[in-house]
């Protein structure tokens, strides 16, 4: 019973310094972005269509979606508006893709497909990328609420071939961890840690830290349901410190 308490309380304890630092990066992203806008705006030939405003638009309409969802709501409203009026394709694309991130978070996820799927259609038919893996994530994210866990796979795995084909390491490793939630979700803790491993080594050859973090939590989670408690306090040994 020792080992157990000792996994389940250093497993939560894991949970809240990864949480924790996930907070403190958050502010630290909002408050570099923020920035960013300021000294935007405040050179002399400003032209809010420049793409580079909107795109810093999106990235703080991301990151307040879940502490200020009013200001996500304006922020988005702006940025496509924005998009559409300088024809930004990529702007309009993930401006949609967000809206449906922004519906989702607050359980319309009728409405949240709906977004989606236009903002996969502008992907496609302008060959976007980056625009094209978050559409894709965010459609895997609706099949699997929807209790749909083949079609969400299936767009997963696809969203992970584009992610490889341009080298995206961070959605690359996120969507690895996306695929192995799906699998153990389903008790197939196999399948989830060889890609749970699979985005820790991404996020390790990448030296991103937060999400190389992220990734052992979850490969010790998963290594506990399995029942293999030695593995998972090893690996927890590992992944506090570096987060301390």
């Amino acid at each position: 019973m020792a080992s157990i308490f000792f996994a389940n309380k250093s497993f939560y304890f894991a949970i809240l310094l990864v949480f924790s630092f996930s907070v403190n990066l958050q502010g630290q992203t909002e408050k570099s972005t923020l920035t960013k806008i300021v000294e935007l705006k405040s050179s002399s030939d400003f032209n809010p269509q420049n793409s580079d405003y909107i795109d810093l638009l999106l990235e703080l309409a991301e990151t307040n979606m879940r502490s200020n969802p009013d200001s996500t709501a304006i922020l988005l409203k702006e940025s496509y508006d924005l998009s559409i009026a300088s024809q930004y394709k990529n702007g309009e694309s993930i401006a949609l893709s967000t809206y449906g991130y922004y519906y989702a978070e607050r359980g319309e996820t009728d409405k949240a497909s709906e977004y989606n799927k236009k903002a996969l259609e502008v992907a496609n038919t302008y060959d976007l990328d980056d625009a094209k893996i978050a559409a894709l994530n965010n459609i895997a994210i609706d099949f699997h609420f929807k209790g749909d866990y083949a079609n969400a796979l299936t767009k997963y795995l696809e969203a992970l071939a584009v992610a490889e084909k341009i080298n995206e390491t961070r959605m690359m490793s996120v969507l690895s961890s996306n695929i192995a939630f799906l699998y153990s979700y389903n008790e197939d803790f196999d399948s989830a840690i060889i890609f749970q491993e699979k985005a820790r080594q991404i996020s390790l050859e990448a030296h991103n830290d937060d999400l190389l973090a992220v990734s052992t939590l979850g490969i010790a989670h998963l290594h506990m349901q399995k029942g293999n408690l030695e593995e998972s306090e090893r690996l927890l040994t590992n992944v506090i410190p570096s987060r301390s």
